[in-house]
């Protein structure tokens, strides 16, 4: 089931670095031709992963987004864990239930994420370090798009 995931997220980086595409449905018709069939349901949800947005030219990837991905374990714990994030300059700070910060800061610091330096945790709250301050909005965003904070 990943290798058939990744494969059509694979079509689908393919299809939009060749093509203009302006709609999802313009985009299944391309998969189809590939021989990939999916859902509407399916098609979405992989392109909000992808960090896909609706640009001037049609359907676009966002050069880093695209290749910034959270593993599904992690993306479990944080929809679970995490009470809220925000930005600071080039931190990125998260709040969590009492008692995750420290195991949650260690996910972190497995994951290979290019905008990650580091992470410092209490109790509640994780420090997370990167580059500039872009980086830690890039965070927030692909960390939204994944476990929304409540």
């Amino acid at each position: 089931m990943a290798d058939e995931k990744e494969t059509r997220q694979q079509a689908i980086r393919s299809l939009l670095a060749r093509n203009e595409i302006s709609t999802q449905d313009q985009l299944l018709a391309l998969l189809e031709v590939e021989s990939i069939r999916t859902s509407q349901a399916t098609l979405s949800r992989d392109l909000r992963e992808m960090g896909a947005f609706k640009g001037p030219k049609g359907i676009e990837l966002s050069r880093t987004q695209s290749r910034c991905t959270l593993p599904p374990a992690l993306v479990e714990a944080l929809q679970i864990q995490m009470r809220s994030a925000q930005c600071a300059d080039n931190l990125f700070i998260i709040k969590t239930v009492p008692g995750a910060a420290q195991s949650l800061a260690r996910s972190f610091d497995k994951v290979d994420l290019h905008l990650v330096l580091g992470t410092v945790a209490s109790e509640d709250t994780i420090f997370i370090a990167t580059r500039n301050a872009s980086h830690a909005t890039e965070l927030h965003r692909l960390i939204a798009r994944h476990a929304p904070s409540r």
